[in-house]
């Protein structure tokens, strides 16, 4: 491949220049091939350069930024954050997929790494790192990779990369090996939410068992805004447990120095009806109780579902 561009480059210049004076840049170059050194080899040693400074010192800044090449479907970064044999098995299918790796739906939306252990050499840490996949309908489950990485002089080299679970989708993968079987699986356990005020939301089926959601307006707030309330079902007390509110805001809601100043308003999104804030608990609501199989729950779930409807 470098061979044919380097030879069509040298005729391009070859029929460019006949018959006029070479600038003195072009000749000094020309010298310098005539003294053994080729553009291909430039290219080469430039693009090794580039990669050699982007592997970070450290295991966990090495996962990070493979994390982040996986969500920005980069595999040419992935590539060089990998050890030598592992560059080797995984070359040519990268090179034949012009270096992008996972699929356009679904895609990866959020990541954080999850677990992380040394391993019996001390040259040797192996890390889990969960993907969160979405769709343009909302949240379409998770992904895990086993990343083992291993020191090569100053820096770390990912040297095996494996999915954590048989249902792993294998996102950091090109198109053709990701496994779609397992997308649809996921899917299956998926149920959506749609509002009346046109909001949206696909949760797993687990989260949505766990939660109530009900629309009304929010009588402490000035004009009552359109609300969509979500509660936490708490079984041990029967009742239903605040985790937070969307407020539905017109134009004329935003007008109101009220709106502009209030405190605890996050920004959502927007759609054709409304300017969408959320609004959550000030305080926990299980106070000295947080660390209770209900008090850890409702703590997770708010967290689940913050972070979905930031997608709206």
């Amino acid at each position: 491949m470098f061979k044919k561009s380097f030879i069509g480059t040298v005729l391009a210049l070859t029929i460019s220049t006949v018959g006029s004076a070479e600038p003195l840049e072009k000749m000094e170059l020309k010298s310098e091939y005539q003294e053994g050194i080729s553009q291909q080899s430039v290219y080469e040693e430039r693009i090794k350069m580039l990669e050699l400074s982007i592997i970070p010192t450290t295991p966990r800044e090495t996962v990070e930024v493979f994390a982040k090449a996986v969500k920005e479907r980069n595999g040419a970064v992935q590539y060089a954050l990998l050890s030598k044999d592992e560059q080797e098995k995984v070359y040519t299918t990268l090179a034949a997929n012009h270096w992008v790796t996972g699929v356009s739906s679904p895609w990866v939306e959020t990541y954080k790494i999850i677990s992380e252990k040394e391993l019996k050499s001390k040259k040797q840490m192996e890390y889990v790192v969960e993907f969160n996949l979405f769709t343009s309908t909302g949240k379409a489950g998770t992904d895990l990779a086993r990343l083992t990485l291993e020191k090569s002089g100053e820096q770390w080299l990912i040297k095996k990369i494996e999915r954590a679970t048989k249902e792993s989708v294998g996102i950091w993968k090109t198109y053709n090996e990701v496994d779609t079987s397992h997308i649809e699986q996921q899917f299956q356990t998926m149920k959506t939410y749609t509002s009346t005020r046109g909001v949206t939301l696909q949760l797993p089926e687990e989260i949505m068992n766990k939660i109530n959601i009900e629309e009304g307006s929010c009588t402490n707030e000035e004009s009552n805004p359109p609300c969509t309330f979500f509660y936490y079902k708490d079984e041990k007390q029967k009742k239903n447990v605040m985790l937070f509110a969307l407020l539905h805001l017109s134009e004329q809601h935003l007008k109101s120095s009220y709106y502009q100043e209030h405190p605890f308003m996050t920004f959502v999104g927007k759609n054709k009806n409304d300017t969408i804030y959320y609004v959550a608990p000030s305080e926990h609501p299980y106070g000295e109780n947080e660390q209770s199989k209900e008090g850890k729950e409702w703590s997770q779930l708010i967290n689940q579902l913050i972070e979905r409807v930031k997608s709206i």
